[in-house]
């Protein structure tokens, strides 16, 4: 039986939802059975605000780029209907200001906004930054650590800046990695702590 999944990045115009910041650009890659099927969705998003020079200086994405992008309300559904009830794979940190995973909390609160009625429940999302934090450490997590862990090349990303699709194409590679190696580091532990992440029945 073969198991679909999607792999999911955003780039946004800041940290927190509840400050008023909203998504720039999604991307979204299917896998079966872990591998890239060569399915894709992808969006630049108008963000309907101000992109802090930071984050342009991040992601290379201006306001005026963005301008005549569509809303994410205008995409919500076609989102949504990509995702169905596959699992995400994200790497995000978990916020301990706001006591939310950042990117959960961004598309979450898009497609409220957009109208969305069938919420992604909480345990449709794999994580896996919390799987190399467990394994590797906290600064060992993020996903250029993981990257140059598992030999995967980040050229592109260095000399391009963060980008949705460029993001989540690299997450895709090194998910079965990282998979295996947590699959292997939770089966050698006599006995998993109360609330620790566990790999999916995938």
């Amino acid at each position: 039986m073969t198991q679909r999944s999607i792999v999911l990045d955003i780039e946004t115009t800041g940290l927190y939802v509840n400050e008023g910041h909203r998504i720039t650009e999604i991307g979204l890659i299917e896998l079966i059975d872990d591998k890239p099927t060569g399915k894709t969705l992808h969006f630049y998003l108008n963000p309907e605000r101000d992109i802090p020079e930071f984050i342009t200086n991040l992601t290379g994405l201006t306001e005026e780029f963005l301008s005549d992008k569509p809303l994410f309300v205008e995409v919500a559904q076609e989102v949504r209907d990509f995702i169905a009830d596959s699992p995400i794979i994200i790497t995000c940190r978990h916020d301990e200001k706001t006591g939310y995973t950042l990117d959960i909390a961004f598309l979450s609160h898009e497609f409220e906004a957009a109208g969305i009625t069938d919420a992604i429940p909480e345990t449709q999302w794999i994580n896996i930054r919390k799987w190399s934090e467990e394994m590797f450490g906290h600064d060992e997590a993020k996903l250029d650590k993981i990257l140059d862990r598992y030999q995967i090349d980040r050229t592109e990303r260095d000399e391009n800046g963060h980008g949705a699709l460029l993001d989540a194409d690299l997450l895709a590679k090194a998910y079965p990695k990282v998979l295996a190696d947590y699959t292997q580091f939770k089966a050698a532990q006599p006995r998993s702590k109360p609330g620790a992440s566990r790999p999916p029945k995938l």
